[in-house]
């Protein structure tokens, strides 16, 4: 039978704090602007959407330009345009709002898959550098002996490095 921590996921704060140590200063500032990217593009989605409802009743009802407040200044900003005019200025500004709303998720999109990608290329070099490290450099499980072909030697946090273990992590990641 499975332990009862297989059985539940693990809470948002717990994963947040994991995912939070595998990020490095750089990462995190990116991870802050990605979300401020979809926080300005809901912001925008909700405008967009809020746009809607006014223009539908500008086409149904010619007299809703009168009525409301913010009808009436906006229609005095244009100068007083016809009926028909002020519906083309009001699906123009639609419009306008829709082109730039898509332009900036398209933007953020684009934004946020160049981080993923980045992140996950880096944590997959991380992992193929540190599996061809231990094969290249310990063939056969005894940690501490070299092999004859590679030439190893410690990094500055002590661990075992070797050079030909980097060039093939690095090869079978950029191929992927």
């Amino acid at each position: 039978m499975t332990g009862k921590s297989q059985d539940q996921p693990l809470p948002l704060r717990e994963l947040f704090a994991q995912l939070w140590e595998l990020l490095t200063q750089q990462d995190r500032m990116r991870a802050g602007g990605v979300l401020l990217f979809l926080l300005v593009g809901t912001v925008l989605e909700i405008l967009g959407v809020g746009m809607i409802i006014p223009v539908v009743a500008l086409l149904s009802q010619p007299d809703v330009a009168n009525s409301s407040a913010a009808m009436q200044s906006l229609h005095a900003t244009l100068r007083s345009p016809s009926h028909q005019a002020f519906i083309f200025w009001a699906l123009g500004g639609l419009m306008a709002a829709f082109v730039i709303k898509n332009a900036f998720l398209f933007l953020s999109i684009h934004w946020q898959t160049r981080f993923l990608v980045n992140f996950r290329s880096k944590l997959a070099g991380e992992l193929a550098t540190g599996y061809f490290i231990s094969t290249a450099c310990f063939p056969s499980g005894t940690r501490g002996s070299r092999t004859t072909t590679e030439s190893c030697w410690r990094d500055f946090n002590g661990a075992s490095r070797c050079a030909h273990a980097d060039v093939v992590a690095n090869q079978v990641v950029r191929s992927v």
